[in-house]
């Protein structure tokens, strides 16, 4: 019987590439208090890091979906995996700071200067350039190490 190696950083940027202009990260659905239901990600404007970290945990790389960036980066931080770099490559996060609407952003870098991140115009993931339309460049760049456990 052969015995197969799963190739998670191919895997992972396949998932980003394949997640261009879906759907599937439009909404998250919670209730408050009271019952009453709504959907944090309002049908994909603040859908950032709900993007980013579902398609981390499907790489194994998160330990499940978070909705916010401020979660997200913690839990780089918290992390003995996560650290950042200077020189990012393909599959690595990128974060850029709170735009003029006052939300902090996160993404996909995937190489030649591009990255795919979901677009709060749009409410899904786009491939666009590093700086965004609102001029922000990147504040930081974070890098999983896949290295074995020991």
């Amino acid at each position: 019987m052969m015995a197969y190696a799963r190739d998670v950083n191919r895997n992972l940027l396949n998932a980003i590439m394949s997640s261009i202009e879906s759907n599937l990260f439009r909404h998250l659905y919670v209730r408050d208090e009271k019952g009453v239901e709504l959907d944090v990600l309002e049908d994909g404007v603040l859908s950032y890091a709900y993007f980013v970290t579902s398609i981390l945990t499907l790489a194994g790389r998160m330990d499940r979906p978070h909705a916010t960036v401020t979660t997200t980066l913690t839990k780089f931080e918290e992390s003995d995996r996560w650290h950042g770099t200077e020189e990012p490559i393909a599959g690595d996060v990128v974060y850029w700071g709170p735009g003029t609407h006052g939300h902090a952003h996160v993404g996909f870098f995937v190489g030649n200067d591009e990255t795919v991140s979901t677009s709060a115009r749009l409410g899904v993931p786009v491939r666009h350039p590093l700086r965004m339309e609102d001029g922000r460049e990147p504040m930081a760049y974070w890098h999983y190490d896949a290295r074995e456990a020991a």
